[in-house]
């Protein structure tokens, strides 16, 4: 007897549950290896990315799905080590607004220029089969966005800015060919 195989959809989400873990796990090792904990250098890079959202507790903590009071200690202990700071709201003091300094900029530039093992796997692939990669990866990561899993998408085709008839950006004004588009783009607007 054959043996069965589960649908396409859960094969498909099986196989990025292990993308995922190898990136958990690197970001673990590089994170260790430069004092910081995962969650610290995921801080950071949102903080790089620019808004969405506003560099706020609690956005950020909605951004990267952890509660506020994790989030607030995780800050803490980075803005000990330099890499952030605070500003206070002078109407309410409670807000605070965070904002990378030189040197976490510093550090987390020196991390993106680091070569991933994902990445290298990626770039291993022909350049088709990449382009369909990133389709489909950024099709489920709006499909989630639009089921407020993922608050924030920052991806090209959730953006305002998308010119769909055209595909073209009309905040940079080019076009957006396939392996064009952005799941990080700094000016992106909610569409």
């Amino acid at each position: 007897m054959p043996l069965a195989n589960p649908p396409l959809a859960a094969r498909i989400a099986l196989a990025i549950g292990r993308v995922a873990q190898a990136q958990r796990t690197a970001l673990q090792a590089i994170a260790t290896e430069r004092g910081l904990s995962p969650l610290q250098i995921q801080i950071l890079d949102v903080l790089a990315a620019g808004e969405p959202p506003v560099p706020r507790t609690q956005a950020i903590a909605r951004e990267l799905g952890v509660g506020q009071p994790t989030l607030t200690e995780s800050i803490n202990a980075l803005q000990e080590k330099g890499l952030v700071s605070r500003t206070f709201d002078p109407i309410d003091r409670r807000r605070t607004t965070i904002a990378l300094t030189d040197a976490g900029a510093t550090t987390i530039a020196d991390l993106g220029a680091l070569p991933t093992a994902l990445e290298e796997a990626i770039t291993s692939l022909p350049p088709t089969v990449q382009e369909q990669l990133l389709e489909g990866v950024v099709g489920v990561v709006d499909a989630l966005h639009a089921a407020g899993v993922i608050s924030a998408a920052r991806t090209c085709t959730s953006c305002a800015h998308l010119e769909p008839t055209e595909s073209r950006c009309r905040h940079y004004r080019v076009p957006i060919r396939r392996r064009d588009v952005r799941v990080d783009c700094p000016a992106h607007a909610e569409g």
